[in-house]
């Protein structure tokens, strides 16, 4: 864990953080937010083309997604039935997305996040089962190559931000820099704003809150996608 001391007292940012109790995020939070981000990117996309704030929005939701996925690699259950909903998922809403967004039912130059997520799960999988450094930095490049020959969305730079979540997991301000750093190293101006995303994240209290809708974050990908769809043709 990252410390931040102050003579010789052992105070630390994160300890400092929980006095302060500004912890008030649940994962279920983190979800909605994410959700919303994303609906606004995509609807902003497809029904508001030429106002870029929409997007700006929008660059929030990945790297809260790449942080859920870290988090939920540590508590499901079940990681690989965690990985085969992924799959599933993205399955279903290549078609969706191509259409919505690429204007065609076969895109091969993109592939929806899911697809990223999926890759990025099976990364920490291996990364966990290996000890020596040289063997994981392999299988990050390995997987950064995957995603990149696969067109998936966010390329090797989501591949990149989800291993730098998965090793400064107990540190926020390492995960605040690297956040800040993808952000500002991508080529892409507008990307800048995704290191608004670290706000919410600093929130997060390690809690899963309400557990009623676990099912609906992951239904409502493509099922937003059909909406801004039949919204685009009325």
């Amino acid at each position: 864990m990252s410390e931040i001391r102050e003579g010789k007292s052992d105070f630390t940012f994160e300890k400092g953080r929980e006095k302060l109790r500004i912890q008030r995020l649940t994962s279920f939070h983190l979800r909605l937010i994410a959700m919303i981000t994303m609906f606004c990117d995509h609807g902003g996309r497809i029904l508001f083309p030429d106002q870029k704030l929409f997007i700006c929005i929008g660059r929030i939701s990945f790297p809260i997604y790449c942080f859920l996925l870290v988090e939920g690699f540590y508590h499901t259950k079940s990681r690989m039935n965690y990985g085969l909903r992924l799959l599933v998922l993205g399955m279903i809403s290549e078609l969706p997305y191509n259409f919505v967004l690429y204007g065609s039912l076969f895109f091969p130059e993109r592939q929806n996040i899911f697809f990223t997520l999926l890759i990025g799960l099976l990364l920490m999988v291996m990364l966990e089962r290996t000890a020596r450094t040289e063997v994981q930095w392999g299988w990050t490049i390995a997987a950064m190559g995957i995603a990149w020959l696969l067109r998936v969305s966010y390329s090797y730079w989501g591949i990149l931000h989800i291993v730098f979540f998965y090793y400064f997991r107990n540190s926020l301000l390492k995960k605040t820099g690297a956040t800040v750093a993808l952000s500002l190293l991508n080529s892409n101006p507008i990307q800048y704003f995704a290191s608004f995303s670290i706000i919410p994240i600093s929130l997060y209290n390690g809690k899963p809150g309400c557990k009623k809708f676990q099912y609906v974050f992951y239904i409502f990908y493509p099922a937003h996608l059909l909406f801004l769809l039949i919204v685009s043709k009325i």
